[in-house]
């Protein structure tokens, strides 16, 4: 059975630029890198094409795993302002201090920009609760942090 990659509208759309990045500018740029560092001789200690390989091997595999999920996606339209589920930006209290995360799948997770996926231990806890819900995240430690839903509203399309 073929895995089922959910995705929000946004995260679709974040993909499909990534894709044409990679394709249309990153590529090009390597392969004309690979070009250059060819001209200067002996492959075998030319640091500068060994690097260019790599990344054009990192750039491929990219767009190949892009591909997949895209060919796989299944958009998640549906997103309730009373319940948290993907697509949900979430406001909660957590030790004392407010905070926002976006709630969106595992490939569209990015915990530098406070998204996090639904299969994180945050995630996890966050998903089904109703504004005035607590929930308890147990860290790696296990110190228990309470973390009280104040505010639920949808990702824009």
């Amino acid at each position: 059975m073929v895995r089922k990659y959910q995705l929000t509208k946004k995260g679709l759309q974040d993909l499909r630029k990534e894709l044409n990045e990679i394709i249309e500018e990153k590529t090009p740029k390597i392969r004309k890198r690979m070009s250059e560092a060819r001209k200067a001789g002996d492959l075998s200690e030319n640091s500068s094409w060994v690097m260019a390989q790599e990344e054009y091997a990192s750039a491929n595999a990219r767009v190949k795993e892009i591909k997949k999920i895209l060919k796989n996606a299944q958009l998640i339209s549906k997103c309730s302002p009373d319940v948290i589920d993907i697509g949900s930006i979430v406001s909660v209290r957590k030790d004392g201090k407010k905070e926002q995360y976006t709630i969106v799948s595992m490939q569209e997770s990015n915990p530098a920009k406070n998204y996090i996926s639904v299969a994180s231990p945050m995630g996890k806890i966050l998903k089904g609760k109703r504004v005035g819900d607590v929930a308890t995240l147990e860290t790696p430690k296990s110190h228990k942090v309470k973390v009280e839903i104040i505010g639920i509203s949808c990702l824009s399309e």
